[in-house]
């Protein structure tokens, strides 16, 4: 299955469904079911509380769990486009979704749709890109889950 890593807070809001198109520098044909991997940088943490303190996603949010370092869940990428193009139209994306990405000259937009989350998030080193996750090869994880 394909999986794609993703920083904190944006992979746990994927998994959950908060945030629905993912902003990334490069486009992809690829579409189906991704598994959401949660990169172990904690970067962009400080932007979570910044959103609550503007009020431009719901107080729920910072109830859900933030693991790093971890398979989180799964979602369905169903289109992918450049990011120019969710901001056009009489009402553009919802406020809410455009404060979660970036949607500047050059980004390309991740769409997402039936996303639910693991019951447990499970241990796993994460790649860069769109990468091929094989629970049943993967040796260097075999160590992390132990």
């Amino acid at each position: 299955m394909k999986a794609l890593t993703l920083y904190q807070p944006w992979a746990t809001l994927v998994t959950y469904g908060v945030k629905c198109i993912e902003t990334r520098t490069w486009p992809t044909a690829y579409r189906g079911p991704l598994v959401i991997h949660a990169s172990k940088n904690v970067r962009y943490m400080p932007h979570l509380l910044v959103l609550l303190h503007r009020g431009q996603i719901p107080p729920e949010v910072s109830d859900l769990p933030y693991p790093t370092g971890a398979l989180l869940g799964e979602a369905c990428l169903i289109h992918c486009a450049p990011a120019a193009w969710f901001l056009q139209g009489p009402d553009g994306i919802a406020a809410q979704e455009q404060a979660l990405g970036d949607y500047g000259r050059g980004r390309w937009g991740w769409v997402f749709r039936e996303a639910r989350p693991y019951e447990r998030a499970e241990p796993w080193r994460g790649r860069q890109g769109l990468w091929t996750l094989d629970r049943h090869k993967d040796t260097d994880n075999e160590r992390l889950r132990s």
